[in-house]
């Protein structure tokens, strides 16, 4: 039997991605979102972040670092892997900046879709079928991701009022959600460290400290946005990385690395959140000090 805490941390985690998807819906509008998807440029830069430059990588430390093959084969999971949800949690506390963050995770998601099924083929040798559960996957996105995000929208467009008033509630019980998942999981994927060894871990912190550092110089001159990139760009879809690997290969150490994976990219992520949510407040009251 499950134990309660999985059961109980997979419950929070399916409750923050639904009404953080909600929250966009009903923060941005339609409009906006296009117009950054209609960018060339700023969609050009986003991509070469994430489908080459940190599959770059990810490729660079496999062969640097002596691991074990599961564990490489999750580094390039995950490298071929942008578009992780986790990176609502930190992208809807970026002021100003909901619509082009909502654009930016939208095109990664579709495109981890069509990426990481080829890393699978191309990167994950021994002649493994790679029979990946489209089907299921699609259907989880649906309800899961899409209809609250449609809702949303429509609320937005049709009552305005409505919208702005169920906002805060939503981003309220989103963040909530997220704290009780990550306290929740905590102890899993901390046995998850043990079993993939030191090496696996300094690689996957690695992973994750480079892709934030990527996204980071990928982003224009506007702060908002380079954290956005760097939030989007480090947050993996690791959902669709622990579906294929437990269908397709059959070394443990793939899935509990994933997880390890999930385990840094939080804490990593919300201290950079509030780095700079406490430079920006500071920013805006500067201490002051009594004349001599």
């Amino acid at each position: 039997m499950e134990p309660v805490y999985t059961s109980a941390a997979r419950l929070f985690t399916l409750l923050f991605i639904f009404t953080a998807a909600a929250y966009i819906g009903v923060a941005a509008s339609a409009r906006d979102i296009v117009i950054v998807l209609r960018d060339r440029k700023l969609m050009l830069r986003v991509l070469l972040a994430n489908i080459l430059l940190v599959p770059v990588l990810g490729l660079a430390l496999v062969s640097a670092i002596p691991l074990p093959g599961g564990v490489k084969a999750a580094i390039m999971l995950l490298a071929f892997a942008p578009g992780g949800m986790n990176a609502l949690q930190f992208i809807t506390k970026i002021k100003g900046e909901l619509s082009f963050a909502s654009a930016v995770l939208f095109v990664l998601f579709v495109v981890s879709l069509v990426l990481t099924p080829l890393a699978v083929s191309v990167f994950i040798s021994g002649g493994i079928q790679a029979e990946i559960p489209y089907g299921r996957i699609l259907l989880d996105l649906a309800w899961l991701i899409f209809l609250p995000l449609a809702a949303g929208l429509a609320v937005r467009t049709y009552s305005p009022f409505l919208g702005k008033t169920v906002s805060r509630p939503l981003n309220l019980i989103s963040t909530a959600a997220f704290a009780l998942a990550v306290v929740l999981s905590a102890s899993v994927k901390k046995e998850a460290m043990r079993g993939i060894g030191p090496e696996g871990v300094v690689a996957m912190l690695a992973l994750v400290i480079g892709s934030m550092i990527i996204g980071w110089l990928s982003g224009s001159r506007d702060t908002g946005r380079k954290r956005v990139l760097s939030n989007t760009t480090s947050c993996r879809n690791a959902a669709l990385c622990l579906a294929i690997a437990m269908a397709v290969i059959p070394d443990r150490t793939a899935v509990l690395s994933i997880l390890v994976f999930q385990l840094l990219t939080v804490p990593a992520n919300m201290f950079f959140t509030l780095y700079h949510v406490i430079r920006m407040r500071r920013q805006k009251h500067p201490l002051s000090y009594p004349a001599d």
